[in-house]
């Protein structure tokens, strides 16, 4: 036995070194990672002197991303890069699969390189950063481990640049604050046309004249404020960069998230291919979140009906509930026949939500709201009957305040009427305290085995991954 021992701590030594070897550096204050293939170089560099941390991407020697400027100010402690200066590096390279229980791929494969550098600044704060390479893109994010001197903290900002190279062509959609539905218009321009001092969404998609793509945008949003971008003049680059701008907490000046050590940030992330197509098939985001936990076999993914759009344009307001009865039962019987797994209930009219409640209006509830009670004239407990004897799911929607308000007996309702998920409408936000919401309605969403689709909405950001 104890030679068997011997054998295999041997076995296993080289291959963990392999996963914590201390980084190569090409010169001190610089790390560089390359991805597995070879293709993608990210490299990161702090400038002791200066206190400037920079990164820059790389693909087929290639500059796409020039050296850009990354810092995050503390409420009470500054500049994390001022004055900061690399204390380690460890590097690993991780190639693992797993299976997915619905999207367009039905295997993960997450396979990439990796750095995490730790810093610590003038003030003895201690960041760690992490930069990832992929083959098909680049992922950057900072935490704050446990420490003494960071137990809570205030970030007041973030100041990643992305400096695009040459002069490639944009689609960006461009918003007038960050309370929004993110349903503007997408424009494409020059980069150097677009607009300054603007606020605009991600992703946001850059295509050079070889046609090589890149989009910009960010994974595993969570605890954390949703990201944005803004170009911004810059003297010493002799043109204009992206800067990153992070959605405030509502009524809370100078502050965007507020948390206690250890937390990460999201990715920022940069995908890469050799045209914008392509971009289509990357799971990078997907890998970047973690896999689910606990047991998803009652999910049924399938396409689901909306007559919001065409109910009452086809059929005319419906007032009683036999004409209620007889819309829905004409599209559950359509989705019967067709192979249609979901019917949405979302009004009795075009005025007026399914549940209860005195004014019309679908975007502001009202003191009256009750979403634990349908309108006597949607009849839906018939509705619910029938379409269970037709093998069809029912979806409903709801407005997001009031089921805040009554998040667990809500779902607890739902559960038992048989409503299989919801649409969930109208948050028009992804400061932390939304973003924090979202995730307790998907926790909760999975402990009452009820799928969640959020409209009016930030973009996603993998999360599907960890709740499908």
């Amino acid at each position: 036995m104890p030679r068997l021992i011997l054998l295999l701590a041997i076995l296993f030594i080289p291959s963990f070194c392999a996963l914590a070897q201390t980084a190569r550096t090409e010169q001190p204050g610089q790390v560089t990672v390359t991805s597995p293939s070879g293709e993608i170089r990210a490299q990161l560099s702090l400038d002791a002197k200066t206190g400037n941390l920079k990164y820059s991407i790389e693909r087929d020697g290639k500059r796409l991303i020039g050296p850009s400027s990354f810092d995050v100010r503390l409420g009470d402690a500054g500049s994390i890069a001022a004055g900061a200066s690399i204390q380690n590096v460890t590097e690993r390279e991780i190639d693992q699969s797993s299976d997915l229980l619905w999207g367009k791929s039905s295997r993960l494969r997450d396979h990439y390189r990796t750095a995490t550098i730790r810093l610590t600044n003038k003030s003895g704060i201690h960041c760690d950063i992490e930069l990832r390479a992929y083959d098909d893109g680049v992922a950057l994010r900072y935490g704050f481990p446990e420490q003494e001197l960071l137990r809570e903290f205030v970030i007041e900002g973030e100041s990643t640049e992305f400096r695009l190279a040459g002069n490639p062509n944009i689609l960006f959609m461009t918003l007038d604050h960050f309370k929004t539905s993110h349903e503007a218009t997408y424009e494409r321009k020059a980069f150097s046309e677009l607009p300054e001092n603007k606020l605009m969404a991600v992703p946001l998609l850059a295509v050079w004249n070889d046609g090589s793509a890149a989009a910009i945008t960010e994974a595993r949003l969570r605890d954390f404020a949703g990201m944005y971008l803004e170009k911004k003049p810059s003297p010493e680059w002799r043109g204009s960069v992206l800067q990153t701008r992070l959605a405030p907490m509502p009524e809370k000046d100078n502050t965007v998230v507020a948390a206690r050590a250890p937390h990460w940030s999201p990715w920022r992330v940069v995908l890469v291919a050799d045209h914008a197509g392509k971009l289509l098939e990357s799971n990078l985001l997907l890998c970047l979140n973690e896999a689910p936990e606990g047991d998803f076999s009652w999910l049924r993914p399938g396409k689901t009906t909306w007559p919001w759009w065409n109910g009452t344009i086809e059929h005319g307001p419906p007032s009683t509930p036999e004409l209620n009865f007889a819309i829905h039962k004409h599209y559950i019987d359509f989705c019967a026949e067709h192979g249609i797994a979901y019917h949405a209930i979302s009004s009795v009219a075009e005025d007026r939500p399914w549940y209860v409640q005195r004014d019309p209006g679908f975007a502001w509830p009202h003191a009256d709201t009750d979403i634990l009670k349908a309108r006597p004239d949607i009849d839906l407990p018939r509705i619910l009957d029938y379409a269970a004897t037709k093998g069809v799911g029912i979806r409903l929607w709801v407005n997001w305040k009031p089921l805040a308000d009554h998040l667990d007996e809500a779902f607890a309702t739902y559960e038992r009427w048989g409503i299989k998920g919801l649409m969930v409408d109208f948050m028009d936000r992804d400061d932390q305290e939304m973003v924090q919401w979202q995730e307790r309605v998907l926790r909760a969403a999975a402990r009452h085995k009820l799928h969640i689709q959020f409209h009016g909405s930030y973009k996603p950001t993998g999360e599907q991954r960890t709740f499908p």
